[in-house]
């Protein structure tokens, strides 16, 4: 008798799950930013995911995304289904996300009785209900952003049912698009700064960085724009970004937008939650000016050791920086950033600051977008008598870059301030 409930009360579990399921599936499987999909979730897997498509059985689209957005304007958005041999009902979930930190990107809106809303964790999901599970297309809309949120993800996942009451026999899809920020295409941005260092990384329980970066408004007027994260390479650099207020952040990204009322400041932590050091630049841009700075910190585990503090640095094509007493456990360390989008060379000459001799020359080549950080004993192991010196490094570059100085001793760190090599007037 036991035996006998205990079955029939599978049978009615497993009724009602897929009556859910052609009622519109559990929220988190668009197959975009990480999410699985039915078919991945082990569900819906009777078939690899896609496999319709590979073997020309039909596909799954999205259409009607803008190639490049309005603040706040509404879009018909159509998801369609081709497939239709065998197949008795179709359904789908799509969300709209930033794509740098994956947090809800405007708002998705049903416009008939054929798709719902779903929220979970602050993300909306659009999909289709018992009623639309007959159509092979669904449109709603969406309202883009109103403010600054960069480039926005389309993600959905599609199912071609068979119509057997159970989730065997059914072809799951995948689909994306893109709608670009008007800001990123269209802005011309009245000032662009630059932090030519960033490091953040290392083990938790041991000795870590981070990098917290400032952004003050100290106009009347709202103020808005965009940071970019580069590594040395020239590409984006993803790292954890935090903030918190009216530019709330919280996520894995190497770009975020931002904006300030008048007077107003945002405090945005990068960190890595990775054993080794990772190192990069920022590029602040806004349409005012405003004021960019940074604070190194080194912690052994939660105790914090040192930290520093660093203005933005202007691109320039000469510099001129200051070394001395380099030896065990202190050095001074250059970190440069090309702000053009082509490879630039990089000629450093250093002098000896007593005689103002010149010591030593040797080049750097930054690809475009990249970045690199050495210690002066790096840069010149050769050099004579250079850990009992002090003197001056002078840069030139074929092209614009940024520059700064860190200064180590021991556990203690400096920034000393990139000066003009007067060649520049």
């Amino acid at each position: 008798m036991k035996l006998m409930a205990n079955v029939v009360l599978s049978l009615i579990l497993s009724t009602t799950l897929i009556l859910a399921f052609s009622r519109g599936p559990v929220p988190g499987v668009t197959g975009g930013l990480g999410e699985p999909t039915c078919n991945q979730a082990g569900c819906h897997n009777s078939f690899e995911l896609n496999a319709g498509r590979t073997l020309g059985l039909g596909d799954f689209t999205i259409s009607g995304v803008p190639e490049k957005y309005e603040p706040g304007k509404t879009y018909p958005i159509t998801v369609t289904h081709t497939q239709t041999d065998g197949r008795a009902a179709w359904g789908f979930q799509l969300a709209a996300r930033a794509q740098t930190l994956g947090e809800q990107a405007g708002q998705l809106q049903p416009v008939d009785r054929n798709t719902q809303i779903v929220l979970d964790g602050g993300i909306q999901y659009i999909e289709h209900t018992l009623q639309g599970s007959s159509f092979r297309t669904f449109t709603f809309n969406w309202v883009a952003p109103d403010g600054a949120t960069g480039p926005v993800t389309f993600n959905a996942a599609g199912n071609a049912a068979n119509g057997n009451s159970s989730p065997t026999g059914d072809y799951i899809y995948t689909a994306s698009a893109t709608s670009q920020s008007p800001q990123a295409q269209d802005q011309q941005f009245a000032q662009v700064q630059y932090l030519p260092h960033i490091a953040v990384g290392g083990p938790s329980r041991g000795i870590h960085m981070s990098t917290t970066v400032f952004l003050i408004n100290n106009t009347t007027q709202g103020a808005s724009g965009i940071g970019e994260l580069f590594s040395d390479d020239g590409i984006p650099l993803p790292l954890q970004i935090t903030s918190s207020g009216a530019n709330s952040l919280s996520g894995l990204g190497s770009r975020f937008d931002w904006r300030l009322g008048p007077r107003q400041m945002v405090r945005v932590v990068l960190t890595i939650d990775a054993p080794d050091l990772s190192a990069g630049w920022l590029r602040v841009s806004s349409d005012l000016a405003i004021g960019v700075t940074a604070v190194f910190q080194l912690f052994d585990g939660d105790r914090l050791m040192t930290q520093a503090g660093v203005l933005s640095s202007p691109a320039r094509r000469s510099a001129a920086s200051v070394y001395d007493h380099i030896g065990t456990g202190t050095d001074t360390g250059l970190a440069f950033s090309n702000t053009s989008d082509q490879e630039n060379t990089l000629t450093l000459t250093l002098f000896g600051g007593r005689s103002g001799q010149q010591l030593q020359t040797t080049t750097l080549k930054l690809p475009p977008n990249g970045h690199v950080a050495k210690f002066i004993s790096e840069l010149f192991p050769t050099a004579p008598n250079i850990t009992a010196m002090e003197g001056s490094v002078s840069i030139s570059g074929s092209l614009p870059f940024s520059a700064m100085t860190l200064r180590v001793d021991g556990t203690v760190l400096t920034t000393l301030p990139i000066l003009s090599d007067g060649s520049e007037q």
